[in-house]
């Protein structure tokens, strides 16, 4: 059985690390990006099972970067969290799209986080 792959991004790159170090400690193959652009060029070979990554990024969004990993990773699940509630009128295009993608707006709680991507990578493997 392999762990849980899980991509975090945040253009804070030591808010990602710090959020994958916590995955790692639990057993989770977590790895932390500053930018989208990371990602892409990332080997997808496995894919991630999981994709958490901040609304607000450049030079796109963390809404477009998962509509992009989607592509290319159709099973990959999708949680987008945000610091500023206003990012919430960038979701709505990927919902009429018929994204299934999960949103936290914050503040959120590290406890919390980490919680919800145990939730959303159970029952994966």
């Amino acid at each position: 059985m392999c762990r849980p792959r899980v991509f975090v991004v945040d253009d804070e790159y030591m808010l990602a690390d710090i959020l994958a170090e916590h995955l790692r400690e639990k057993g989770i193959d977590a790895q932390a990006f500053q930018g989208p652009c990371e990602v892409l060029r990332e080997r997808l070979h496995p894919p991630p099972h999981l994709l958490v990554s901040d609304v607000k990024l450049q030079p796109f969004t963390g809404i477009e970067l998962a509509t992009r990993l989607r592509e290319r990773s159709p099973n990959c699940r999708i949680l987008l969290f945000s610091g500023d509630p206003e990012a919430n009128h960038l979701l709505r295009p990927a919902c009429f799209a018929g994204s299934d993608f999960k949103l936290l707006f914050g503040p959120i709680l590290l406890s919390e986080l980490v919680a919800q991507i145990l939730h959303l990578i159970e029952g994966i493997l």
